[in-house]
C-alpha cells in the first residue's frame, strides 16, 4: 500500500473519530456511529443507555434499531440520509424510553415504514421522512402506560412528504409542533392520508399543516377513546376530506376533537370538517373555506358533485362552532344530517358558495318542521327518545338559511314538507319537477375501507 494511500484513509478515519453531536445535545457518552450500515449497526446495538450514537452525511441502507434511551443523531454540520430495501421492516425502529430519541437526518425511499417508534416516550427532531412506501412515522402503543404522561411521543419540526400516509398511530400520545404531514399519495385504499389516529390514540397538532394528501388530511377513529387537538393548523388541499373524525366519544364540555387557534381547513375536497357518528366536536375560531366539489357515489347509485364547508352524518351531536368563518364553499356551507342532542353555532359567518346554500338540516328523527326564532333556532318538542336542538346564536341568528328535509318517504310527502328558511322570514317553496320526483337530499351512505380494518363512512348528501 503506498504512502499517499495510507494518508488517504488516515484522514477519513480521523475525520469519523472527530464526528460530535451538536451542540446542546445531552448524551452521557458519544458513540461514533461510522460511515457505513454494518458499523452503524454495530454501533446501536452496542450502546449504552443515555448515549447519543452520531452519523455523518452519508446513506446509511438497511433496517436499523435504536435502543431505548439512545439518540440517534447527525453530527454538527452533517445530516445523514437512511434508507431501506427490505419490504419487511422499518427503515429505522425507535424503542421508546428514557432520551429515545432521533435528530437531524432523513429517511428516503424506505421499502416499508420510514421510521416506527414502539411504546414512549421518545423524541423526533428535525426529522424529514419522504418516499416511504407505508407510513413515514408509524407510532405504536398498546398497554396501560399509553397515556399516563410519561411515555408520549414528541414531533418538533418533522416533515412527512410524499409518502404513502403521513403519520399513522395507534394508541400512542402524541404531541407534533410545526412541520407537516403533506403530498402523501397512494396506489391502495387505504394510503394517501396525511395523519390517521386510532385505538385510543391522542393526538395533538400546534401549528402544522396538512395538506395536499391524495386522501383525508387527519383522519380520527374514535373506537378505544381517540381524542385529538388541533391547535393553528393548516389543513389545506387535501383530496378527500379536510379533517374526517369517526365513532368519537365525548360531550360539550369534555370533547373529544378540538379544533382552536388561527386553525384553517381550506381548499379541501368533499368537506372541510366532517364527523359521523361522533360526539364531542368543538370549534373555536379559525375557518372552514373554499371546499372544492368532487364526485360521490349516492345511494341511489348516481355520481353527484359534493363540496361542502363542514358536515356532521349519522347521530352527530354535542358540536359547537364558535366564531367560525365558514365561507366560499363549493355546495353548502354546511349539511346535518340525522343529527342527536345539541349542535351551536356562536357568532362566526356563514355564507355560502355559488350554490346559495347555507345550512341545510335533513332526516331528523321525527318529519316536524323547525321553528324560526330570532335568537335561536331550535326544535320545539322532544323528538321520539332523542332530542336534537339547533341553535343559532348571535350573528347567525340572522344569517343562517336552512333547508328542512324530512326522512325520505314518498313524493307527496316530499312536496307538501320541504321547506327552506331564510334570515329572519320564513317562505315555503314549492318544490319543482325534480323535487317531486326524488328526494331533494338524500345521503350518500357509501363506505371505503378504513386503515384498522373498520370502515370510514362517507355520508354526504345528494342535492336534486
Amino acid at each position: 500500500m503506498s504512502a499517499a494511500l495510507l494518508v488517504s484513509l488516515a484522514a477519513c478515519s480521523s475525520l469519523k473519530d472527530d464526528s460530535a453531536p451538536p451542540d446542546g445535545l445531552d448524551c452521557t457518552k458519544t458513540v461514533n456511529g461510522g460511515g457505513d450500515s454494518q458499523t452503524l449497526a454495530n454501533a446501536l446495538a452496542g450502546a449504552p443507555l443515555g448515549s447519543c450514537v452520531v452519523v455523518v452525511s452519508q446513506t446509511y441502507t438497511g433496517n436499523f434499531v435504536v435502543p431505548a434511551g439512545v439518540t440517534l443523531v447527525s453530527a454538527q454540520g452533517s445530516r445523514a440520509k437512511f434508507t431501506s430495501t427490505d419490504a419487511s421492516a422499518p427503515a429505522i425502529t425507535l424503542q421508546g424510553g428514557l432520551r429515545s430519541a432521533i435528530q437531524g437526518l432523513d429517511v428516503t425511499s424506505a421499502a416499508d415504514t420510514g421510521i416506527a417508534v414502539r411504546g414512549g416516550p421518545a423524541r423526533l427532531s428535525d426529522v424529514g421522512v419522504s418516499g416511504a412506501k407505508s407510513a413515514a412515522v408509524a407510532a405504536l402503543c398498546g398497554d396501560d402506560t399509553c397515556h399516563d404522561g410519561a411515555h408520549s411521543l414528541t414531533l418538533d419540526d418533522v416533515h412527512l412528504v410524499g409518502n404513502d400516509t403521513g403519520l399513522w398511530t395507534s394508541g400512542e400520545d402524541i404531541t407534533m409542533t410545526g412541520g407537516e404531514a403533506s403530498w402523501n399519495t397512494s396506489k391502495g385504499l387505504t394510503g394517501g392520508n396525511g395523519v390517521v389516529a386510532l385505538a385510543g390514540a391522542h393526538v395533538t397538532l400546534d401549528g402544522t399543516a396538512v395538506s395536499n394528501n391524495d386522501q383525508i388530511g387527519i383522519l380520527f377513529d374514535g373506537k378505544g377513546g381517540t381524542t385529538g387537538d388541533l391547535k393553528s393548523v393548516t389543513v389545506d388541499a387535501n383530496g378527500g376530506r379536510g379533517v374526517w373524525a369517526q365513532g368519537l366519544v365525548g360531550t360539550i364540555d369534555a370533547p373529544a376533537l378540538t379544533i382552536e387557534g388561527a386553525s384553517a381547513l381550506t381548499n379541501n375536497k368533499i368537506v372541510g370538517l366532517g364527523a359521523v357518528g361522533s360526539h364531542g366536536i368543538i370549534f373555536v375560531g379559525g375557518k372552514i373555506q373554499n371546499s372544492i366539489a368532487a364526485p360521490i357515489v349516492t345511494d341511489l347509485g348516481s355520481t353527484e358533485q359534493v363540496g361542502d364547508g363542514f358536515g356532521f352524518f349519522g347521530q352527530t351531536g354535542d358540536v359547537k362552532l364558535d366564531t367560525v368563518d365558514v365561507s366560499g364553499n363549493s355546495r353548502a356551507a354546511g349539511l346535518i344530517d340525522n343529527p342527536t342532542n345539541v349542535i351551536i353555532f356562536v357568532g362566526g359567518k356563514v355564507d355560502p358558495g355559488a350554490s346559495g346554500l347555507k345550512i341545510v338540516v335533513q332526516n331528523l328523527v321525527e318529519r316536524r318542521d323547525l321553528d324560526l326564532d330570532r335568537a335561536r333556532l331550535q326544535r320545539s318538542e322532544r323528538l321520539g327518545r332523542r332530542s336534537f336542538a339547533l341553535k343559532l346564536l348571535e350573528a347567525l341568528s340572522a344569517k343562517a338559511t336552512l333547508r328542512a328535509c324530512p326522512e325520505r318517504r314518498t313524493a307527496q310527502s316530499l312536496s307538501s314538507r320541504g321547506r327552506e328558511y331564510d334570515g329572519r322570514r320564513a317562505l315555503l317553496r314549492r318544490p319543482d319537477a325534480r323535487h317531486r320526483r326524488r328526494p331533494q337530499i338524500p345521503p350518500d351512505r357509501g363506505a371505503r375501507r378504513g386503515l384498522d380494518g373498520g370502515r370510514v363512512f362517507g355520508r354526504e348528501a345528494r342535492l336534486g
